[in-house]
């Protein structure tokens, strides 16, 4: 049954092409953000989204492959990956804080090794009153 369902979801189609584990792709990702926001709104939870900008020419295509790699591999089950657009991959964290957001990406960036540097990222935290104008605003 539970394979039935992942076949029939529209959700569980991935792109695989940007690395060895499962990427969700820009039209997908951004299908999932507003399911999520939808959640958030119907259950009063909070939820999360963590931006990681990959623009800077240091960052070769086995890095990107690595780096996600290393996103798919420390995600939760309910958490989910995907290009928010070409140079953002964005991981959405369902009932989780922006503290918690925050304690996980810089987590992740102390994991990421020489690439730290190079490595930017901004959280966005829904619900918040600030937030259509936050997601608009570039990593800095």
């Amino acid at each position: 049954m539970k394979n039935l369902f992942r076949k029939l979801n529209p959700f569980r189609r991935k792109n695989l092409k940007d690395s060895n584990r499962s990427i969700y792709s820009i039209e997908d990702i951004h299908k999932i953000i507003d399911r999520e926001i939808a959640r958030a709104d119907r259950n009063s939870h909070e939820v999360s989204f963590v931006f990681f900008e990959i623009t800077d020419s240091h960052w070769g295509r086995s890095d990107i492959n690595k780096f996600a790699n290393m996103l798919a591999q420390r995600k939760r089950m309910t958490d989910e990956l995907g290009w928010y657009d070409d140079k953002r991959i964005c991981i959405i964290l369902p009932d989780t804080s922006y503290e918690n957001a925050k304690k996980l990406a810089d987590s992740l960036c102390r994991s990421s090794g020489e690439l730290t540097e190079y490595l930017h990222f901004k959280i966005v935290s829904y619900p918040s009153e600030r937030f259509p104008d936050m997601m608009s605003m570039s990593i800095k």
